[in-house]
């Protein structure tokens, strides 16, 4: 008899992690951040409450496993529009929308998003999870794509690529929320001209201030030549 073949622990944790994060994921959206149990997940996903703990030490780390899964999903769709359509303003824009659209694709997903971020603001350490977990990553990966822009990075410039990560993060988020509460407001390729304005601002603005230092420049003058 041939033998029967073990799945590696590694695999089989893999998939009890997946099946945990699906299951939180319609737990906290059907029961919102509150109302919602880990025996609930647990029940969902097919584990003991004890397996679960396993993975997850309490249902604040569980979200926040679950945004960081969201994020970067989110992340690889934009990175997989970019590679497929290249990087210039236009197709930046719609890659970005492709992750608005992800944020949007589920509207039981913001209200409970908006819930566990109003948490954490009257919480500190989940405020400092949050921050570490979500925002920040968002902002990090938000800025990376925004070097894909081709602004110079020159000294003086009104903008850093750190700055105008945070200012589109701040963006789409915002843009998240007026979608969900007014659909119609915000069209599908507002983004991808917001890009090209973004960039022709902050090129020219760049290329005036190289313009500017080169003319500022002190001249010098050698001994014998005429004052």
């Amino acid at each position: 008899m041939a033998p029967v073949s073990q799945t590696p622990q590694r695999e089989r944790r893999a998939r009890t992690y997946a099946a945990l994060l699906r299951a939180a994921g319609r737990v906290f959206a059907e029961q919102g951040f509150h109302r919602a149990t880990l025996e609930a997940v647990a029940a969902g996903a097919g584990v003991s409450k004890g397996a679960l703990f396993h993975y997850f030490r309490s249902k604040e780390q569980l979200f926040l496993a679950l945004l960081e899964d969201r994020l970067g999903a989110g992340v690889s769709d934009i990175e997989a529009v970019v590679a497929e359509r290249g990087s210039d303003s236009e197709h930046l824009g719609a890659a970005t929308e492709t992750f608005l659209r992800r944020i949007n694709s589920d509207p039981r997903w913001l209200p409970l998003l908006l819930e566990f971020l109003a948490y954490g603001s009257r919480d500190p350490t989940a405020k400092a999870e949050i921050t570490k977990h979500f925002l920040r990553p968002a902002r990090e990966a938000v800025a990376s794509n925004a070097r894909s822009l081709g602004i110079p990075e020159s000294e003086g410039a009104l903008l850093s690529p750190d700055e105008l990560g945070l200012a589109l993060a701040a963006l789409v988020n915002g843009l998240a929320i007026e979608r969900a509460f007014d659909p119609g407001v915000v069209p599908t390729d507002l983004l991808a001209r917001l890009f090209i304005v973004w960039r022709a601002g902050l090129s020219a603005t760049a290329n005036a201030t190289t313009a500017s230092k080169r003319t500022s420049k002190p001249t010098t003058t050698r001994e014998g030549d005429d004052v």
